[in-house]
């Protein structure tokens, strides 16, 4: 089985000069008997869950095993170290030496070297894991015997007890039920074993399973880098019951690769390496140091350095400080040309020995970045880089004359976030209800303007979004005559039904809503709303988005349809036309007791959208009996069914003045300013020629025509 391991390597030579090692330049008289130690850090490319070098040491101990150098990181120890000729040693510890975890490993290695003079060496200290491992393997017959929420605790504590393991207050891992992953762990001072604990209740009966090691003598008694699985299993008992068995199995971890690596390998350093550097103007430089001569070295794909000789391109250079020793330079005529943003620049370096190095140089550009918009919470992020503490970016739409300004709020990393948030005014609705009506924020159908400020000076650039939507109110133009509400049936109507429109059966058929024409209408039709009566009982002209049903007397509308939300409307526009005439019929009372408009007054007629997250359709039933489910958007924020969201409404108290239809623009009035609606039924949409038709309540010969429903952002 392969042991998981870590490598390191050093390579040891003269010292040449105060900055720099090479094979060729001789020491000084005095320095004939040192030794360069030349030691650089590459990590590979494993992703791990945290890093151990943040947490590492590294000791050089001389032959009489004295501590003569420590380095804690190992990163901090110098490029160049100079040690007398003569044996030594060196260790290494990395991780942060958790005694129970599932991600920060451990590792520790050492090996001895020797300097010697004007000569060039090299060892390897191969860190290995000191972590013990322990998987947990739940056989099937555990999930069939047992209820849901088995566990399994695994402690650092040579006799296991439950309640520490609970309480945390030893190391302790916690494997759930069907959860198969590596736990690692490091004895304390005083601890030579690892033991655990079973729990778990009987399917159906609910009686208590445990099994612990220190019931079945199973603790672990560990080693580092073996990896120690417990495999839980029910088997057949001589007697015929159950008994829950553990087997402990061990072997080598084998299925790591987690190495790390120190190694004589060219490095690249300077601002942007390892973090990211602020662009402000000006030039970057990076310096590039090598053990042996170097061959190659090439900038964001753009080759600098070709067998030794420099080249320049597009404001790219490279500045030979002498064979082992470089600087790239980035120019502002380069940087310049990047577009806004934390930018990748990749350097990568060979030497003579083919020995390789690259880093990746993160510059932060400043400028705008994109934008993001939420057209239901009416928001937008706008994003920058910004290198300039008094900064802040201002928005307005496209072709307004003034700028909003929006602070900017840091996420890391020289970049910022200004957010776009909606206004609202505060209102009572008609109905006594506490409402708002959007005042300001980003819509639909609009294109926003955005541009960064420094210090007061609009810097870069003006960026624009446009926010489009593909909402509209279906079938809005009333120019389909074979919709639902213009037939008798509308038990199943997709969108817009109508109620009553074959009244009572009898001759009267489809007078209630009908396709038809008006002069000012869109398009070639509209609908006709005409309410009508038989045997004394008021038919209201209505349209409406949902269904209806009529079995016998009592006819029953279900308001709600479906609706994908994509914006905010902040109003609703139709078009109408009314002829309203004075109450001649009246049937039942309304909540106080009385006709909901008297008889000789004039009616009125009504129409109203209402946002809606409901559940279920909300049922209104009239006919010869009682009316029940009455319902009014202006006066409640919620029904049985589940939340009004937001309303726009009109009550209609005359008729329309002249002969064409009018149009107008409703306000839509939120209760909810967050909840977008996701329930089955989300839009309710009704139009009625008497307001009070569920009553029986209005004027019988009453006309209203409604067309281009849209709506307004």
């Amino acid at each position: 089985m392969k042991r998981i391991s870590a490598y390191i390597s050093a390579a040891v030579g003269v010292a040449l000069l105060a900055t720099s090692c090479s094979k060729d330049a001789m020491f000084s008289a005095s320095e004939a008997g040192e030794g360069c130690l030349r030691m650089t850090v590459a990590i590979d490319n494993t992703t791990r869950a945290y890093e151990p070098l943040e947490t590492s040491t590294l000791r050089i101990y001389n032959s009489s095993n004295g501590l003569i150098r420590k380095y804690s990181p190992v990163s901090d120890m110098p490029d160049n170290l100079y040690l007398v000729a003569g044996n030594y040693k060196v260790t290494v510890e990395a991780g942060d030496q958790s005694n129970a975890t599932w991600t920060n490993k451990s590792y520790y290695g050492e090996q001895t070297f020797t300097i010697t003079p004007k000569q060039t060496s090299s060892t390897e200290v191969l860190c290995k894991l000191t972590n013990s491992a322990v998987r947990v393997v739940y056989d099937a017959s555990v999930a069939e015997k047992l209820a849901e929420g088995y566990v399994t605790y695994v402690s650092t504590r040579d006799e296991f007890s439950k309640e520490e393991a609970e309480a945390g207050s030893v190391p302790t891992l916690k494997y759930e039920a069907n959860e198969t992953r590596n736990g690692f762990f490091l004895l304390p001072k005083g601890v030579a074993k690892i033991s655990w604990g079973f729990f778990g209740a009987t399917a159906g009966e609910g009686k208590a399973v445990e099994l612990t090691s220190t019931m079945n003598g199973g603790e672990i008694t560990p080693e580092a880098g073996k990896l120690y699985t417990l495999r839980f299993k029910f088997t057949d008992a001589p007697s015929g019951s159950l008994d829950l068995k553990v087997f402990v199995d061990e072997d080598d971890i084998d299925d790591y690769n987690d190495s790390f690596l120190f190694s004589p390998e060219p490095t690249i350093s300077g601002a942007g390496i390892g973090s990211v550097a602020a662009y402000n103007g000006g030039d970057l430089q990076f310096t590039i140091a090598a053990m042996n001569a170097l061959k190659t070295v090439t900038v964001a794909g753009k080759t600098v350095l070709a067998d030794g000789m420099a080249i320049t391109i597009d404001g790219i250079a490279y500045t030979a400080v002498d064979d082992l020793n470089g600087i790239v330079t980035l120019s502002s005529a380069y940087l310049d040309t990047l577009e806004a943003g934390v930018r990748s620049i990749e350097i990568s370096v060979t030497d003579a020995s083919d020995g390789s190095g690259s880093a990746a140089a993160q510059v932060a550009i400043p400028g705008l970045g994109d934008a993001e918009y939420d057209l239901w919470t009416n928001s937008a992020k706008l994003k920058a880089v910004i290198t300039d503490s008094n900064a802040e970016i201002r928005y307005r739409k496209q072709g307004d004359a003034d700028w909003t300004s929006v602070p900017v709020v840091a996420e890391g990393d020289y970049s910022y976030v200004a957010t776009v948030a909606p206004a609202w005014n505060e209102a009572q609705s008609e109905g006594g209800q506490t409402v708002y009506t959007l005042a300001a924020g980003i819509s639909a159908g609009n294109t926003y303007e955005y541009q960064l400020v420094v210090a007061g000076v609009a810097q870069g650039a003006v960026k624009s979004f446009t926010t489009s939507t593909t909402q509209v109110v279906p079938y809005g133009d009333m120019e389909d005559s074979s919709l639902s509400c213009f037939g008798i049936d509308n038990a199943n109507a997709p969108f817009w039904g109508s109620g009553n429109n074959n009244y009572f059966g009898i001759a009267k058929l489809k007078t209630l809503c009908n396709p038809a024409s008006f002069a000012g209408q869109g398009g070639a039709s509209c609908a006709k709303l005409s309410s009508t009566s038989a045997v004394g009982i008021l038919a209201a002209g209505n349209l409406f988005t949902g269904t209806f049903v009529k079995p016998s007397t009592q006819g029953t509308v279900s308001f709600g349809v479906p609706f994908e939300w994509q914006a905010r409307p902040k109003a609703f526009r139709l078009k109408y036309h009314a002829a309203l005439g004075n109450v001649n019929l009246t049937k039942y009372a309304d909540a106080s007791g009385n006709d909901p408009i008297a008889k000789g007054n004039p009616d009125k007629a009504r129409i109203y959208v209402a946002i809606v997250d409901w559940s279920a359709r909300h049922e209104v039933s009239s006919g010869l009996a009682t009316p029940s489910g009455m319902w009014d958007p202006a006066s409640q924020n919620s029904v049985a069914e589940g939340a009004i969201i937001g309303y726009a409404g009109l009550w209609i108290e005359a008729s329309t003045a002249g002969d064409s239809m009018v149009e107008v623009e409703l306000p839509f009035y939120y209760y909810d300013r967050v909840t977008k609606p996701q329930g089955n039924y989300t839009l309710v949409i009704s139009c009625s020629a008497n307001a009070y038709g569920d009553y029986m309540c209005g004027c019988d010969s009453n006309v209203m025509y409604v067309d281009d429903f849209e709506w307004v952002y």
